[in-house]
């Protein structure tokens, strides 16, 4: 049944690329743009090698073949959204409607790409299936509950034993798009996959109303940067992940505190917290960062809508709360992958292959690993917080303070680390001007992290140090390299109306 849906579709693709072309044509020819528009083609066709490649079944060549496409693929995908950028900053007045229409085209095309390296859309299905169908609360049930539960079509065997690892909003959202689709698997996965290109392009209008809003020289490019992103294309519109619809609510409130809509600021991250619960660091930021710039009345204005917020989608699960096995729903965060935590933990396990008597060791020094990274974290964390009470924070200071908080737990201190984690905060670097440092390191990582769809994202120690690890040492080299640099001379006709960064 999914090959029938995803075959109508792969059978469409061509005239989503004969109208891309057609526009880029009529576009072109007025206002002379061509190197751009052929960047746009040359992307679309290229997810549409990956939209052929993986065809109806993702896994129906051998792990060679899948390598020598996926290599070569990302590669080329990685250079074309650089060559974009350059291309931008070659023609500053490339339209913006062009840079949005391909950005259209091309987050089209990779929603039609089965998902191919991550079944966890599946796995949201089966949340929402299970309220929906059976009326049951996906917190104090799992689906092997569920009597015979793999005769239903609608079921996979995909987190069957596990109560649900999200917040509530998304519990409830997940219910939801289970309705349109009646029962069907495929239509279902797609009305999913529909509801994050939605996401996607609200996403992207944040992230441009936001650097016009912040004058910054521009604006356009953060677009782009976003609307073309790979890995938040494969990741999100691909493979369907939940990530972005936490990152629309953070997008969100950044959004609000550089309009200045403070009351709105905390609600905004209760949301984004009960889709995925890391987001809730960003709230004690951001009630601090009120009270300095509006009082202690709208922050706790901000804080009693977003407790409301919180009572009103929670509502529904609330009633059963005696009965969440939470140590359950807390083991899924406890998983070792992918992170720093697994760099020295993978180390440790090698030793222990070789010094047998450290085996039973194992668990005790996981624990006291875990224990001590989050130390380090909390202090970080403290550190930040202890500084937004010292001085009233700017706009830019606040966001980022917010994508370094957000950095820190999930790309450092949390247990698991997966490459699509990144898109939780990638739009909010965007958010920061051209030459911040932390907007600069985030771009790097999201190039770095498009290799963890080969095997290296399966290499428990190097996957974390190649494709984390190197970036920050790429990114310090290069400030090292421009600090040693004697200052420019300046001339009388320089200009001393800078955007200064923070």
């Amino acid at each position: 049944m999914r090959a029938r849906a995803f075959s109508l579709l792969f059978y469409r693709v061509p005239w989503v690329i004969i109208i891309a072309m057609k526009l880029s044509q009529g576009l072109s020819e007025r206002i002379r743009y061509r190197p751009f528009s052929a960047i746009g083609i040359v992307t679309l066709l290229i997810y549409g090698l990956f939209l052929w490649f993986y065809g109806n079944d993702p896994h129906h060549y051998g792990r060679m073949t899948r390598e020598l496409f996926i290599w070569p693929s990302l590669i080329s995908l990685l250079a074309v959204y650089i060559w974009g950028y350059y291309s931008l900053k070659k023609h500053p007045q490339t339209p913006v409607v062009l840079i949005i229409a391909f950005g259209g085209f091309i987050a089209l095309m990779a929603l039609l790409i089965t998902p191919f390296h991550s079944t966890d859309i599946y796995g949201y299905i089966n949340r929402g299936w299970q309220q929906l169908s059976y009326g049951l609360n996906p917190y104090t049930s799992v689906v092997d509950d569920i009597p015979n539960w793999d005769w239903d079509k609608m079921i996979t065997n995909h987190w069957v034993n596990n109560p649900c690892p999200y917040g509530f909003l998304f519990a409830l959202i997940a219910k939801w798009l289970c309705i349109p689709a009646q029962g069907n698997l495929d239509l279902t996965a797609l009305v999913f996959k529909g509801f994050n290109l939605l996401i996607h392009g609200g996403i992207g209008w944040l992230v441009w109303l936001s650097a016009r809003h912040l004058n910054f020289p521009h604006p356009e490019r953060s677009l782009y940067l976003y609307l073309w992103n790979p890995l938040i294309l494969l990741h999100q519109l691909s493979n369907g992940h939940n990530d972005i619809v936490m990152a629309f609510f953070i997008t969100l409130a950044g959004f609000l505190v550089i309009r200045r809509a403070w009351l709105w600021v905390i609600p905004a991250l209760v949301a984004a917290t009960l889709v995925k619960y890391a987001a809730i660091v960003l709230i004690p930021l951001a009630f601090i960062y009120i009270i300095h710039h509006k009082g202690w009345h709208t922050a706790l204005e901000s804080s009693l809508i977003g407790g409301i917020l919180f009572l009103a989608i929670g509502g529904t699960f609330l009633g059963d709360i005696a009965q969440m096995p939470l140590d359950k729903i807390s083991a899924n965060a406890t998983i070792t992958h992918g992170s720093f935590h697994s760099v020295f933990y993978s180390l440790y396990k090698e030793i222990t292959k070789l010094i047998p008597f450290l085996h039973d060791s194992r668990e005790t020094i996981r624990s006291l690993l875990k224990y001590l990274i989050l130390m380090v974290y909390a202090g970080f964390y403290g550190i930040q917080l202890w500084q937004a009470t010292r001085k009233p924070l700017s706009r830019p200071a606040f966001i980022q303070q917010s994508t370094l908080i957000l950095f820190g737990l999930i790309g450092f201190a949390s247990l698991k680390f997966y490459p699509w984690y990144l898109s939780m905060f990638f739009p909010l670097a965007l958010m920061l001007p051209s030459g911040n440092l932390v907007r600069r390191f985030i771009l790097v990582l999201s190039g770095f992290q498009l290799f963890a769809f080969t095997f290296i994202g399966q290499a428990h120690i190097l996957n974390y140090l190649l494709l984390t690890g190197a970036p920050i040492g790429i990114i310090l080299w290069a400030k090292k390299l421009k600090q040693d640099q004697p200052p420019p001379k300046l001339s009388a006709s320089t200009s001393t109306n800078t955007y200064i960064t923070v």
